[in-house]
């Protein structure tokens, strides 16, 4: 009996964990599913749920291309392209660095008590629309500018005991001398410093962790996996120290991290696979978007020509004389004045209050509708030779204008925005490259989405 009840228990736990499993499904590709979670990610809950039905379709949409793009890039090998394991070997010491110090650090300040009170500080419509777990990716986000300045003490108290406790020195002399070495073969800035690390032949300890002396050939050893770019003028001291320092401080952090089994952690897992999914689309839309698209003389012209009427023309251009008055009265006079001259020029020098060093006081010249904020507005919709029929609120005053000529638009010249009519041609291109790649993988792949899951989890659709 004893083992009969073992077994429905262990039947009713694995059922209930399949079923939980089945609940998150919801996206499925092939024979592939990716769960709500992916979705959250690629936008996040609080975010996504106040859209309209049809910006939630977009998303949802954007969502599966997305994934399918990535999918076809995992068909294609792109995940064991080299120079991709490489930039996942980088993100893995980047991510391993930053969870530890969330762990260590932020965890210990940003906790979960703060999080619920900052829920509650929230008004009563927030509070009511949203859940608190719905809502946790932005209180997080509030709280870190919160508590920014105890946080950075907090990281900084860390570092400074770290060192004490590894009794870390670095040797000024000999850091000096490297300096040194490195700027006789520094060529200029786009000097690739690990590469002069290696070409120098030094041989003195550079720094000493518990008394165990480090050479420059440790440094390299431990940047092999070192996921931050460093400065390239070594050749200044101050900057080699720091930077080595900062060098060795990462890989003791990730030596850390490691040890605490932080890779083995769910969340750490979610983001190393965010990481590597959005590496594979970028790489993914590179090659299959980006470098698809070529540009030629003869096809920026053709593309120039095609929409020269609708991209490329000037602003229509309106001549305006102004009367500016500050008090409101007096402007509504003037108003009523300038409607019966035929000579609004001479008006408009006799009365005008700014520009009165200008020979022609009120001539503003041609403007466009941006131009002298609400005056470009006002002088689009008067006819050319007429007064605009009301006083236009202007700064610390009133304007009276009157439209004395248009300026239609006309194309722009191709030599002129070559560099607009290249980046407008590119954008037209990829959209296209990127339409009819989306229908072929929409085609190539089967796929199914699970819309009610959204409803369960308060996304609505």
């Amino acid at each position: 009996m004893v083992k009969l009840k073992y077994s429905l228990l262990f039947i009713f736990i694995f059922v209930f964990s399949c079923e939980k499993i089945e609940q998150q499904n919801f996206l499925k590709i092939n024979r592939s599913w990716i769960g709500l979670d992916d979705f959250y990610d690629f936008i996040p809950q609080h975010r996504f749920k106040p859209l309209s039905f049809e910006e939630k379709q977009t998303k949802i949409n954007a969502f599966i291309d997305s994934r399918l793009m990535i999918h076809d890039a995992i068909k294609n090998n792109y995940h064991k392209d080299p120079d991709f394991v490489k930039k996942m070997k980088y993100h893995r010491a980047e991510l391993l660095y930053n969870t530890f110090f969330d762990r260590i650090i932020l965890d210990t300040i940003i906790t979960h008590n703060r999080l619920l009170v900052q829920f509650t500080r929230l008004s009563p419509g927030l509070q009511d629309y949203y859940t608190f777990d719905e809502y946790r990716p932005e209180l997080k986000n509030q709280l870190l500018k919160i508590y920014q300045k105890e946080i950075q003490r907090a990281y900084e108290h860390y570092i400074e005991n770290l060192f004490k406790d590894l009794d870390f020195n670095l040797f000024d002399s000999t850091i000096i001398d490297l300096s040194q070495e490195y700027a006789k073969l520094y060529r200029d800035n786009t000097s690739d410093p690990f590469a002069i690390l290696r070409e120098i032949d030094y041989k003195p300890a550079i720094y000493s962790i518990n008394g165990n002396f480090c050479f420059v050939r440790d440094v390299l050893k431990i940047t092999a996996d070192y996921p931050y770019n460093i400065p390239n003028n070594l050749f200044h001291a101050p900057t080699l120290k720091s930077t080595i320092e900062t060098i060795v401080l990462n890989n003791i952090i990730i030596n850390n991290s490691l040890k605490l089994n932080i890779q083995k952690d769910p969340e750490f897992k979610q983001k190393y696979n965010n990481r590597r999914n959005a590496l594979l689309y970028d790489t993914y839309k590179k090659r299959e978007l980006l470098e698809k698209i070529s540009v030629s003389d003869d096809s920026l012209r053709q593309f120039y020509e095609n929409n020269k009427l609708s991209l490329y023309m000037t602003s229509p251009r309106y001549e305006v004389q102004e009367i500016f008055i500050k008090d409101k009265t007096k402007a509504e006079r003037i108003l009523e004045q300038s409607k019966n001259t035929s000579d609004f020029i001479s008006l408009s020098n006799k009365t005008t209050e700014r520009f009165q060093s200008r020979p022609n006081k009120g001539y503003l010249g041609f403007i466009t509708t941006e131009q002298y904020a609400g005056i470009g507005k006002k002088a689009k919709d008067t006819p050319a030779g007429s007064v605009f029929s009301e006083i236009i609120p202007s700064g610390k005053g009133y304007s009276i204008i009157k439209v004395l000529s248009v300026k239609e638009p006309e194309p722009l010249s191709f030599d002129e925005i070559i560099s607009r009519i290249s980046a407008d041609y590119k954008q037209n291109q990829y959209k296209r490259i990127e339409a009819e790649l989306i229908n072929t993988l929409r085609h190539k792949y089967s796929y199914e989405i699970n819309l009610n899951l959204l409803e369960n989890n308060n996304g609505g659709i």
